[in-house]
C-alpha cells in the first residue's frame, strides 16, 4: 500500500454457513447440499443483483474449474 499499511484479504471461515437445505423444494441429488441455484437465485433477486441463470451448473462434488477437473468431496 502507498502508506506503508500491509493489509490482510484472506478468511479465516471461523463463520458457519447458513443452512438453507429447508429453504426450497430439492431433488434427492440437491438435497446433499446446503442451498441449490432456486436459493441462489431467490437471493440474488432480494439483493437485486442481476444473475444469469444459462450460467448456471447443477451442482455437484466434480467442478470443471480453470480446466482443471476438482473433486471438493468432503
Amino acid at each position: 500500500m502507498p502508506d506503508g499499511c500491509v493489509m490482510e484479504f484472506d478468511e479465516d471461515a471461523s463463520l458457519l454457513f447458513q443452512d438453507l437445505s429447508a429453504a426450497s423444494p430439492r431433488s434427492e441429488h440437491e438435497a446433499h447440499f446446503t442451498y441449490n441455484n432456486t436459493d441462489i437465485d431467490h437471493l440474488s433477486d432480494i439483493l437485486g443483483i442481476p444473475w444469469e441463470n444459462l450460467k448456471a451448473i447443477p451442482f455437484s462434488h466434480m467442478v470443471l474449474y480453470l480446466g482443471f477437473t476438482w473433486n471438493i468431496q468432503m
